[in-house]
């Protein structure tokens, strides 16, 4: 692994190092968090998503996709389901579409959305899960992720007036406007964020993902769709790749070379391979460890490890810039 981490003064912006090193608390404003009410509810989101809602009984949360009839990406969501009520989380910045969409596949005699006022603060960091040992709420949601064949859910239970979500590495909580979280953590700034994600390899939907995009090319098609469930909209077009073909583009990690020097990596610059236009950078951080960094989509043939040069928009510089393809998430 090329190592762009030897310039000193990299600035650390605040709440890096909680992410790192121990844990820290950041508010995801990207979110939007629906009530879902009506007779058919599961019955109904069931048909949209590519989740199984209907493989677990009880309180759980589903990573999933809502998709295209041509199985592009509308949206990725968690569809959560606590004591008998449902929410439905997705992105600010897919809700115009999913408005048009829900409108037609979603009739409002069975369902209807409501906005919750909820908000989403993320808890990660090396000893998040640790939390456990001095927070009652969050011991009681002790225990294995539940992993199907293919496709998953995570244990939900009560949080204060919110609720918690329990994920591999950390928890999101759902709390009301005005409460706050009682874990005394470090608050992470977006900047923060921003770099902890791309090093780990987590897209964000406006930027990694959009309607651009087939669920297999995000690298998240294990943990948000079923092959094992009935029909939902845009299942056609995922099965078909998945049985039978593939995807031209992948989305990898796209670590430069050497010690940042000034702004080296921008979304939207192009990745080439011997003069070939094999790729496009779709998000990028300075990150104090790995220097500039950032991840995009490129061409299947481009294996991990491959040099690539990158093309700022419109840019024309002396000095290339060379950046190494890796896999996600991005190691020390």
């Amino acid at each position: 692994m090329v190592d762009g981490s030897s310039d000193p003064v990299t600035p650390r912006p605040a709440g890096y190092d909680a992410l790192t090193s121990d844990a820290g608390a950041y508010e995801d404003p990207s979110r939007l968090v629906f009530r879902a009410e009506g007779k058919k509810v599961l019955e109904m989101l069931n048909a949209v998503v590519t989740a199984d809602l209907a493989s677990v009984r009880g309180d759980a949360a589903f990573p999933t996709f809502i998709l295209t009839p041509k199985g592009r990406v509308l949206a990725d969501a968690v569809v959560i389901g606590l004591g008998g009520e449902v929410l439905i989380d997705v992105p600010a910045a897919a809700w115009p579409g999913l408005e048009k969409h829900f409108g037609v596949y979603l009739p409002p005699r069975f369902v209807r959305l409501e906005p919750s006022g909820l908000r989403v603060v993320r808890i990660h960091g090396p000893r998040a899960l640790e939390r456990e040992r001095t927070d009652p709420i969050l011991a009681a949601l002790d225990g294995p992720t539940y992993t199907q064949r293919d496709g998953s859910h995570h244990v939900v239970a009560p949080y204060g007036e919110g609720f918690a979500v329990r994920l591999a590495e950390g928890y999101d909580l759902y709390l009301p406007p005005g409460s706050g979280h009682e874990l005394g953590l470090p608050e992470v700034s977006d900047e923060a964020w921003d770099v902890w994600r791309i090093e780990r390899g987590i897209p964000v939907y406006g930027s990694d993902v959009t309607t651009e995009n087939l669920p297999q090319e995000t690298g998240l098609v294990p943990e948000c769709v079923s092959f094992e469930k009935g029909c939902y909209t845009g299942q056609e077009v995922v099965a078909r790749i998945h049985y039978r073909g593939h995807v031209n583009r992948h989305l990898w990690g796209i670590q430069v070379v050497g010690p940042p020097t000034g702004d080296q990596l921008h979304a939207g610059d192009q990745l080439t391979h011997e003069g070939k236009v094999v790729g496009t950078v779709t998000s990028a951080a300075l990150s104090p460890v790995h220097g500039w960094l950032g991840m995009g989509y490129v061409r299947r043939e481009v294996e991990p490890g491959t040099e690539l040069v990158v093309h700022p928009p419109g840019e024309k510089t002396d000095i290339p810039i060379f950046a190494i393809v890796t896999s996600l998430p991005i190691q020390p």
